[in-house]
């Protein structure tokens, strides 16, 4: 939370009967009061509203001391819940009127009064009232023209400190959670390299290629297993651990080994089998 601006600025002066303060608050509404070396508060001759940034301040004779211009109330920098709960400052106009009443609404018994007349000039009115928490009267000797106002010192802030760290009013710790986020792009994790544990069920559409698969393969579906009825193409090496029974076997039987016949013994039985 920072202060977006200055709210009060004094400057002090010497032997001068006109003094312009520079104070850059931004605003047509200054609050202005002028004191003398002794910190005695003092009554200029004419104080006036040159523009939003400067005011001029004359007096009947040479003095010394310093101007201090205010303004109501500050702006917050920023929202992060934290708002001003209500106006610090009111202008009110007044046209030909001996006596102006401002309902203010700023809960003070309290609040700081100046006024100014057509000219931008703070003029001294006959006096000031304070009706209650929310208006004050303002009575001239004659009719005036200009406008009243009327400011509360400082500021109200509605929130507190830890709103000032919540981001769409939830803690840091919520968006540690991805399940909270929103808006998330879709991402495509594959091809995928290294390890991974899938707790749950893996649906591929397609075909999985490894140089090898772990497991007793008891869950694999669409497999043929054996005992085996039909005919079967192998391509590569089938390995037995046990006896193979068959009715008949078809080839030469070149590659068979550890039978105990030569292969010329071999053909010669295939040559009586046939009938040669």
């Amino acid at each position: 939370m920072t202060i977006e601006s200055e709210t009060v600025f004094p400057s002090s002066f010497s032997n001068t009967d006109t003094v312009t303060v520079t104070h850059n608050l931004g605003t047509l509404y200054p609050l202005v009061q002028v004191y003398g070396d002794d910190d005695e508060q003092i009554i200029p001759q004419r104080i006036k509203v040159l523009n939003s940034s400067s005011v001029q301040v004359d007096f009947p004779e040479l003095v010394s001391g310093y101007v201090v211009v205010a303004k109501g109330g500050h702006i917050v920098s920023g929202t992060a819940f934290i708002e001003v709960s209500n106006q610090t400052t009111i202008a009110q106009n007044y046209t030909t009127a001996s006596t102006v009443t401002v309902v203010h609404n700023l809960s003070t018994l309290f609040p700081l009064v100046q006024v100014y007349n057509s000219l931008d000039e703070q003029i001294i009115p006959q006096t000031i009232k304070i009706l209650d928490s929310g208006s004050v009267r303002v009575d001239f000797p004659t009719p005036q023209t200009g406008y009243v106002v009327v400011a509360k010192g400082g500021h109200i802030v509605s929130g507190s400190s830890q709103n000032a760290l919540l981001l769409e009013n939830q803690p840091g710790s919520y968006y540690l959670d991805y399940n909270n986020f929103t808006n998330v792009p879709a991402v495509d994790p594959f091809p995928y390299t290294g390890s991974a544990i899938i707790s749950g069920s893996l649906i591929v559409t397609g075909s999985v290629n490894a140089t090898s698969f772990t497991g007793d393969g008891s869950q694999l579906t669409g497999v043929q297993t054996f005992p085996y009825t039909g005919s079967a193409i192998i391509s590569g090496s089938l390995i037995v651990t046990g006896s193979v029974n068959a009715t008949s076997f078809t080839g030469d039987g070149s590659g068979l080994t550890n039978t105990g016949i030569s292969t010329s013994e071999l053909y010669a039985h295939s040559f009586l089998l046939m009938g040669g």
